[in-house]
């Protein structure tokens, strides 16, 4: 295992390193045409899970996965009960993830590529 790799296990965890491992390693193996893209999406927003909020990083991480496996809104308003129930009301940051990954979801299925969201313009790109 690399210095980097090892790093990285540090971080998070033997266990959940392991199982992250495991996954892109079956992720690979799939032929499952929904793995052939993903939606890109950029934005000003501000995205993410305050250290605040769950101040433990392998949780973070944890929960960065939980969501990122999410391929239907109803997954991810399974993670964002958990997160409720456990951490109690969302903040503002955690809130524009969950809006921006249900946005991914449903872009995909109708075929887009990526999307660019600015203050007062939101660009799409389709899939050719």
């Amino acid at each position: 295992m690399g210095a980097e790799q090892s790093g990285h296990m540090e971080k998070i965890g033997m266990e959940l390193y392991l199982e992250i491992l495991h996954e892109a390693m079956e992720e690979l193996k799939n032929d499952s045409p929904q793995l052939i893209w993903n939606v890109d999406v950029q934005t000003y927003l501000p995205c993410f899970i305050p250290e605040v909020y769950i101040p433990k990083e392998s949780l973070r991480l944890k929960f960065y996965k939980k969501i990122s496996l999410a391929k239907t809104p109803n997954e991810l308003n399974e993670v964002q009960s958990e997160l409720l129930f456990r951490f109690g009301d969302l903040p503002k940051e955690l809130k524009n993830l969950f809006s921006m990954m249900t946005l991914r979801i449903k872009a995909k299925l109708f075929g887009i590529e990526s999307i660019q969201l600015k203050k007062q313009e939101i660009k799409l790109t389709h899939i050719s």
